[in-house]
């Protein structure tokens, strides 16, 4: 799976929108500030996808290009066309129904997954995948043994299944990983609770409310490979006023051994994945407990109780780890919310680590965080930014490679368009003192006995601070002189630059020193 092209004519902020995802690399990370498109980017990718799977209309003008299974697509869809022109789509330059499109089984022209993960509070991108959610809760009690869930949001209960994805094979890279990084030892336990469903079955397995197809082959799976079942009465809060008592059933794997018998009954880590999501989304997962022994610590521990970086961080590596060897597109909206600086630098190698090459799966990530792309080379980065002239959102590669610049300049690059790396009221001392000190040189008046004072306090502030009070270069002298005197006032008193203005200082900037190489250079 691998995106090449999208524009978009009209999707909430994004207007006659176009991006360009070409690059070697299968991971791409898009920058820009708060408004700049960049979740609605990500939600647009999964309408369009949402869409193609159901065979519905679509839901705005666009055009997409993308490698898949081997083959390139290219889809030109208009909601606004008659019906039978809506949607023009060429598989390796021929046309195809769109009928034959989203039933085509072999070979499929679909991404098998797609990944929605968003580390926010609201549901705009959960709300995406309501049909899906609800057509797989459906095929799951109409007892299919084989429920289609291509597009699928990374839930609350995933968090427990990814963990697990470290522990079904007898990886040593991964008790490496878990060790250094979390400081986990081994696994305890993993419970499920399983209670009676909501829905009723006249036929099927006794055992679990006459569950059928494939969740009553994963739980008959579960049961085999758990320790002696415990039936009991567990009461169950709905919300904060309700709380019932239902009838259900305890399944604990009381060790890895255990876990990878369990396991062991599928051919591969997705087919493993596919049946514990078919438990959670039947609705007879009350609860899944995991518990693991951490270094220096008494006892085991619940996962619950990792942090909340710790568990971002096992979500979105377990996920990649479920499905590394699929055509899957991910699509994750700030995965590094709650990362600390260390693993935020690391975050790409750790992925490149654990989940090995996916060449045949594609991340899309977005970020704030400089440090989740000082690695990266400038065509894994997309810039996304509002043209100051048409006021258009607009996606552009950044001039230099983030890799090797460091975050101070990382931030103040076209990256992020800071003027400065100090906070403001620092950068206005400096500032301060600068235009003070070269006064007299300016402007030919010398300092009243009030700016002397002055300086001598600014001196005396910055130096506290650890800054030097002036340099002994002279040609660096005559360069902060004239860039003192020339350079804009508005651009003295941002934080953040305009790409105009940072071209303009950067013109400036040129310009100075060309003269003052000029000057320094002997006349033939």
């Amino acid at each position: 799976m691998q995106l090449e092209q999208l524009t978009i004519a009209h999707y909430k902020n994004l207007h006659n929108f176009t991006i360009d995802f070409r690059q070697k690399s299968q991971t791409m990370v898009l920058i820009g500030q708060n408004g700049a498109g960049k979740s609605t980017l990500l939600e647009a990718l999964i309408f369009i996808f949402r869409n193609l799977d159901l065979g519905e209309q679509p839901p705005f003008k666009y055009s997409l290009a993308y490698y898949c299974q081997g083959s390139y697509i290219q889809i030109v869809a208009d909601p606004n066309e008659a019906r039978l022109y809506r949607i023009h789509i060429t598989v390796d330059g021929q046309p195809i129904t769109y009928k034959r499109f989203y039933l085509a089984s072999e070979p499929r022209y679909l991404p098998r997954y797609v990944f929605g993960y968003y580390s926010g509070l609201n549901d705009h991108m959960l709300n995406l995948f309501d049909k899906h959610h609800e057509r797989f809760y459906g095929e799951i009690v109409r007892g299919l043994e084989h429920p289609s869930h291509p597009l699928i949001y990374a839930q609350a209960a995933y968090r427990q299944f990814s963990l697990l994805s470290f522990f079904i094979e007898q990886d040593q890279q991964c008790i490496d990983f878990l060790e250094r990084h979390l400081g986990i030892l081994e696994l305890e336990s993993v419970s499920f609770l399983i209670a009676e469903p909501s829905w009723k079955s006249q036929e099927g397995d006794r055992r679990f409310w006459n569950a059928r197809g494939a969740v009553q082959k994963a739980l008959s799976y579960l049961y085999d490979a758990a320790e002696e079942p415990v039936q009991k009465k567990v009461k169950i809060r709905l919300d904060h006023r309700t709380v019932i008592r239902r009838d259900c059933l305890s399944l604990e794997l009381q060790n890895q051994q255990r876990l990878q018998r369990f396991y062991s009954f599928y051919q591969s880590p997705q087919a493993f994945f596919h049946a514990l999501t078919c438990i959670e989304m039947s609705g007879m997962l009350v609860e899944v407990s995991v518990h693991v022994r951490v270094r220096n610590a008494d006892g085991s521990v619940a996962s619950r109780s990792l942090s909340e970086g710790e568990q971002q961080l096992l979500m979105v590596l377990g996920l990649l780890r479920f499905t590394r060897d699929e055509e899957t597109l991910f699509l994750l909206d700030e995965p590094d919310t709650h990362l600390n600086p260390v693993w935020s630098i690391q975050y790409l190698d750790l992925i490149e680590q654990m989940v090995g090459p996916h060449h045949s799966s594609q991340l899309l990530m977005s970020t704030h965080n400089p440090l989740f792309i000082s690695s990266l080379d400038r065509s894994q980065v997309r810039i996304m930014s509002r043209n100051p002239t048409t006021q258009r959102i607009e996606a552009s590669e950044p001039m230099e490679n983030p890799r090797g610049m460091g975050v101070a300049s990382i931030l103040t690059s076209d990256l992020f368009g800071l003027r400065s790396t100090l906070d403001p009221p620092t950068q206005q001392l400096v500032d301060q003192r600068r235009e003070l000190a070269l006064k007299a040189a300016l402007t030919g008046e010398k300092l009243s006995q009030e700016e002397r004072q002055q300086l001598t306090a600014l001196n005396q502030q910055l130096q506290d601070l650890d800054f030097s009070i002036t340099t002994y270069d002279p040609l660096y002298q005559h360069y902060v002189r004239e860039m003192t005197r020339r350079e804009e006032p508005p651009i003295r008193q941002s934080i953040q630059l305009t790409d105009e203005q940072r071209q303009r200082q950067k013109d400036l900037t040129r310009q100075v020193l060309r003269e003052l190489r000029e000057k320094k250079e002997p006349r033939a």
